[in-house]
């Protein structure tokens, strides 16, 4: 399942078991991406927190990591990915690793100048039902987009 605050995600994802054979180590979890702007965060390519692939012998994926994003101004195109996806489990005909649950994402800003929309993900990884063969994926993470207040004087009266 998904963990961590969803508001200020900073835990990287955990790392999954190992499959059959202890050489065949689990997959690895994501990372914890954090950007902390006085003024503005352009985001023109990628940001990935994604979890690794399970190993052979039926390794699960690892989890999804964090990205948290916190500026005055955010600026993004539609070239802007951040992406923190569970990873993909490894299966057989008769064995097969769970999916990474997916991370999370928040970007809190007071102004957005974006032209148009970022892609954002954060899908859990797919991993196989050998009983009922069926492909499925581990629960999704959070994605949140916030806006932070604008300076300014509060006025309390009694």
């Amino acid at each position: 399942p998904t963990y961590g605050v969803s508001n200020a995600p900073v835990e990287a994802g955990s790392g999954a078991l190992n499959g059959d054979v202890v050489t065949f180590r689990g997959a690895s979890g994501g990372g914890s991406v954090q950007l902390q702007a006085s003024d503005t965060v352009t985001l023109l390519g990628t940001i990935t927190a994604d979890g690794m692939v399970g190993g052979k012998n039926y390794g699960g994926g690892g989890s999804g990591g964090a990205i948290y994003i916190n500026c005055r101004t955010f600026i993004g195109d539609s070239n802007g990915v951040l992406r923190a996806e569970g990873g993909r489990a490894h299966w057989g005909a008769t064995v097969s690793g769970g999916g990474g649950g997916g991370g999370r994402i928040a970007v809190w800003r007071k102004n957005d100048l974006s032209g148009s929309l970022v892609s954002n993900s954060v899908n859990g990884g797919e991993w196989y039902d050998t009983v009922a063969g069926t492909t499925n994926n581990a629960e999704s993470g959070t994605i949140l987009w916030g806006w932070l207040p604008s300076g300014g004087t509060v006025i309390r009266s009694r």
